[in-house]
């Protein structure tokens, strides 16, 4: 995702990590708060999937049942800590 309003900063660094997920969704059709929420859901499912594939220590533990990676998201709005399925 290029924007020209862009530069090289940390919120771009950001955006670029989260672009993948959103365009996946979006695909789906889905838009505004669906969107969003989606999106989220999409991008901690990659962020766990990262942890587990790159760092050889995590993916031996968690194949061994010795770890569990718990993916959750906080709402800003009202305080809540809503877990995801931590069998990914």
């Amino acid at each position: 995702m290029h924007h020209p309003d862009l530069d090289e900063s940390h919120i771009t660094a950001v955006v670029q990590k989260i672009a993948p997920a959103a365009d996946r969704v979006r695909e789906r059709g889905l838009t505004g708060l669906e969107l969003v929420e989606e999106t989220t859901n999409a991008h901690l499912a990659a962020l766990h999937d990262t942890l587990r594939r790159k760092s050889p220590i995590i993916g031996e533990a968690l194949a061994a049942g010795r770890l569990q990676v718990v993916v959750a998201k906080y709402s800003l709005k009202n305080g809540k800590v809503d877990v995801l399925d931590t069998t990914w």
